[in-house]
């Protein structure tokens, strides 16, 4: 995984405080993956355009962009929406929701539409059993979104990927995840670290939405074209990863730590113990990669599917548009 943004996390994973990781479990729980089959998912889901083309880039796209933040940190509440006969939850709703505005005849891929989109709007599409968290911050994402592919993408995300050469990363900083983090604000995951003097990334939307499109693409029998370099994808940071590599016995937590993710308390943005959960997830991960000898793909379906099961335990919940 030659990834050229990771090396900013290992000020962490050499001497973590918070969260730690447990090598003797990560090998123990890399043999039991061993025994199953690690499917890379094709992303043919309900709440998804079925067709290879321009359209779903674009539509990944804009998911990707949003994708983040299901569950209101303050009342607890995770966004949940009904469509076509199906309750959602969390991202699946939130893509469920786009997928129905975009069936109702709405523009929400046309540039000129996301550039002059209004908070009434953001309300009729993510209308659901409970409210969407960050309502303002998703409408602010819309704008730039919109301005960015007016500017510089001739209004398609699909044109990127072109201008990218299906790179993911090039020395040059022009691959896709490069071109997503340098020219959307909102893809730009960082946060200081205080202790290192320096900005640790992860970057994790942009990622993901790569790793989704690969997905697709490899199950598209050459309708899309295939990521150069998708070996080079790191894990993408999220809440669920974490809640399942800890119930694996993967990641333990300093006892102060796990008492407030058990109790709901806010884990603020930027924090060190914040920092951690993340950075320690994306180790893990790297090393289960490395030990299956595999790309992130399959390992993070295989991961993120069993968090997003798991009926006992919670995830730490803190208020961002990163994850």
């Amino acid at each position: 995984m030659n990834n050229p943004y990771l090396k900013s996390l290992e000020p962490i994973w050499e001497a973590p405080k918070f969260v730690f990781v447990d090598g003797e479990r990560l090998k123990e729980a890399a043999k039991d993956f061993a025994r199953e089959e690690l499917k890379t998912p094709n992303w043919r889901e309900l709440v998804l355009p079925k067709k290879d083309d321009k359209v779903f880039v674009d539509f990944l796209g804009l998911n990707s962009a949003v994708n983040f933040c299901f569950t209101d940190p303050w009342t607890k509440k995770k966004f949940q929406t009904e469509y076509k006969g199906k309750l959602l939850s969390g991202t699946f709703a939130m893509s469920a929701c786009l997928m129905r505005v975009l069936e109702e005849g709405i523009p929400i891929l046309d540039y000129g539409w996301l550039k002059s989109a209004s908070l009434d709007d953001m309300q009729s599409i993510f209308r659901g059993l409970t409210p969407m968290p960050l309502l303002p911050e998703r409408l602010e994402i819309f704008h730039e979104v919109g301005e960015v592919l007016e500017r510089k993408y001739g209004g398609h995300f699909y044109n990127l990927f072109e201008k990218a050469r299906y790179r993911a990363f090039t020395a040059e900083r022009s691959g896709i995840v490069d071109r997503l983090i340098r020219d959307f604000p909102s893809f730009w995951d960082v946060s200081w670290h205080e202790p290192s003097r320096d900005f640790l990334q992860f970057h994790k939307r942009a990622q993901l939405y790569v790793l989704m499109y690969q997905g697709r693409a490899l199950d598209s029998k050459g309708k899309l074209s295939l990521i150069v370099d998708a070996e080079n994808l790191g894990p993408p940071a999220d809440y669920r990863i974490p809640q399942a590599l800890k119930k694996l016995g993967i990641l333990r937590y300093e006892s102060s730590l796990e008492k407030r993710i058990m109790a709901q308390k806010i884990i603020q943005k930027d924090s060190l113990e914040e920092q951690e959960i993340r950075a320690q997830m994306t180790y893990a991960m790297v090393k289960l990669c490395e030990l299956l000898n595999t790309w992130i793909g399959p390992v993070d379906y295989k991961v993120w599917s069993a968090g997003a099961k798991m009926k006992k335990g919670v995830h730490h919940l803190t208020p961002t548009t990163a994850y």
